[in-house]
């Protein structure tokens, strides 16, 4: 992961950094974000080959750093996992960024969960076991609600259709079927 000076296209950080062990790569969508105190993020959703989530720290004054992660596995190796980025947002208004993604996770026997992380800290913050979120929405209604729409997906396979549910935001970390 390279930073560059967008005026002069110098070099400002170089970070290679190990995923899941190994040297992998970053398949996948990434975003902005920002975390704790306005620490400005890197997130990453890596959805193809190598499905994981990440963050990066972006420092002024010095290299970057792995601020977090979670590998789930390769897609080659491990038939079945999956990732799917739904949004890189300040989803639950408490002014830090979060990252929501599916995954069908393969240390919980492949199981499906949208799963809201915290991005500075990687921490969950909202979990929705068997379930697959077909998208996300912001700023609805006269209060600017944002919030989830989501699937059922019992036996672990994401959907590719059913009735939706909206979940919406609550407060920081706190989801409410509507």
């Amino acid at each position: 992961c390279r930073g560059f000076d967008a005026r002069t296209g110098e070099t400002v950080s170089t970070l290679l950094y190990q995923i899941g062990g190994g040297h992998r790569r970053n398949y996948g969508p990434w975003d902005f974000g920002t975390g704790k105190n306005g620490q400005p993020l890197i997130c990453v959703v890596g959805e193809a080959i190598q499905t994981h989530v990440h963050a990066i720290r972006l420092h002024r004054d010095g290299p970057s750093e792995l601020a977090w992660q979670h590998y789930y596995g390769e897609v080659y190796v491990v038939p079945g996992v999956a990732v799917k980025k739904i949004a890189i947002a300040d989803v639950d208004g408490d002014g830090e960024t979060e990252m929501v993604y599916n995954v069908r996770d393969p240390e919980q026997g492949f199981r499906s969960f949208v799963r809201v992380r915290d991005a500075d800290s990687g921490n969950v913050e909202v979990e929705l076991p068997d379930h697959w979120c077909a998208g996300a929405f912001f700023g609805v209604g006269a209060f600017g609600a944002n919030g989830l729409l989501v699937y059922q997906a019992p036996e672990g396979a994401p959907p590719d259709w059913g009735e939706l549910t909206v979940y919406r935001f609550v407060g920081p970390g706190k989801v409410a079927a509507v």
